[in-house]
């Protein structure tokens, strides 16, 4: 039996599954995030950790059956943490853009076309380790020095359950010290630019691989039992991918959550400044990934401040399939950044333009839907133009049906089908990959 462990921005999910990956239990538990300013998005690893230990209590399967454990995390859950593994502050998330000028400082001292030819993605304020680390030394010296070493949410959890550090490609591929485009490893010249100690950084593992077995300690917290092997897990995005057969060239999905997201499936690494290249969890393959960090989240701010007289599944299920029905011309256009962009180091806002006299708040809804439907269109295209996507998009998420007739109307010579797919599923998958263990 194969317990995953699905770590997401905002809750923890648990399930076992058996050795047809048929899901036998499941269970979800929530946790907050911290947003103390506009660019601060962050939480406490430690929150986590009792997440999981308080869905372990709760799952409806006999904890001493697991065979094996694996991980789906989100990505970066950048922690700074001592040699126990105790996180030394809060862990920085996707969505936080504290290093937006260190990330500009990388961009100035190693140059965009070095950045994109080594590391395969530009800086990305949140997600990129090297301007992550050199943010904390800035502004927190002391914890710099008191460092052991700078992990994901994966290598939080690995110390956590088997006493090892480690991270694997999927999640260290943005950190602009990873070799995501070149092959493997840390690149020293970029470390050596940034004067960045890579002693720092935990070893780098394939996704399926062992990273040990379960400590003794946990093992009675738990009532899993000592000693069985923990993988070292993948991005979340990555796991996703897998669960839905995103794994030949020109494979597409697009998962409509918190953020909007679109996953081209490549053979060979192609990097470009307007997505992220990350590596996948199977061997020989790599994902351009596009990602609004506002897509279903915008639908969310509309209504709660366009449709507060309206309850959510009236919202959903009613409303915005009647407004699409009407075919509204002279909406207004929405530029989707509530949360800032990841490919542009200046620090964007939302914004609506073309508003009348006329306008309505049905129509600025609309324009939600339609604004965000049109970033996927964008890279969608992109991708065409580089003659890698096919022409068959995979659609996912708790906010697919909402998002999916805007995206028909805007790009009726493709295909999209509705698929299942999911995190937990995907880092199932994990143990069955070529390699891997199980």
């Amino acid at each position: 039996m194969i317990l995953a462990i699905d770590v997401g921005t905002t809750s923890l999910k648990l399930g076992v599954f058996n050795q047809d990956l048929r899901l036998l239990a499941t269970t979800e538990r929530g946790y907050s995030l911290e947003t103390p300013d506009p660019k601060t998005v962050q939480i406490d690893p430690r929150l986590w950790w009792s997440a999981f230990l308080e869905a372990m209590e709760e799952i409806d399967f006999p904890p001493g059956r697991v065979e094996i454990l694996t991980l789906s995390v989100n990505s970066p859950g950048f922690t700074p943490m001592d040699e126990d593994g105790e996180p030394l502050m809060p862990a920085f998330l996707h969505l936080d853009r504290r290093a937006y000028p260190q990330s500009k400082r990388i961009l100035k001292a190693i140059g965009e076309s070095t950045l994109l030819e080594v590391t395969g993605n530009i800086p990305n304020p949140g997600a990129s380790t090297a301007a992550n680390i050199l943010w904390i030394r800035d502004h927190f010296p002391d914890v710099d020095r008191r460092t052991a070493v700078y992990g994901h949410t994966n290598t939080f959890f690995a110390k956590r359950l088997t006493g090892r550090f480690g991270v694997d490609p999927s999640n260290i591929c943005m950190s602009n010290l990873f070799n995501t485009a070149r092959g493997w490893g840390y690149e020293p010249s970029i470390a050596r630019e940034l004067d960045i100690d890579l002693g720092k950084l935990p070893t780098v593992y394939p996704s399926y691989e062992r990273i040990g077995t379960l400590r003794r300690e946990v093992a009675s917290l738990t009532g899993l039992r000592e000693g069985i092997p923990v993988l070292m897990g993948a991005n979340d995005a990555t796991c996703a991918a897998l669960s839905a057969e995103i794994v030949h060239h020109g494979d597409i999905m697009n998962v409509t959550g918190t953020t909007e997201m679109v996953v081209v499936c490549m053979d060979h690494p192609e990097a470009s400044p307007r997505y992220n290249l990350k590596n996948h969890a199977v061997d020989g393959r790599w994902n351009a990934m596009f990602a609004l960090n506002t897509g279903g989240k915008a639908v969310e701010w509309a209504h709660r401040q366009f449709f507060r007289d309206v309850d959510e599944q009236t919202f959903y299920r009613d409303l915005i399939p009647r407004l699409l029905s009407e075919n509204r011309k002279h909406l207004p256009r929405f530029h989707p950044y509530l949360t800032g962009d990841r490919y542009s180091l200046k620090f964007k806002t939302a914004r609506f333009s073309g508003i009348t006299l006329s306008t309505t708040r049905e129509d600025l809804l609309l324009a939600v839907l339609y604004g965000v439907a049109h970033k996927v269109k964008e890279f969608l295209r992109l991708m065409e133009d580089k003659g890698i996507a096919g022409r068959t998009v995979n659609v996912t998420g708790g906010g697919a049906e909402a998002l999916l007739q805007c995206k028909q109307r805007l790009m009726p010579g493709w295909r999209f089908r509705k698929v299942e797919s999911g995190s937990l599923l995907g880092a199932a998958k994990l143990v069955f990959l070529e390699g891997g263990t199980g």
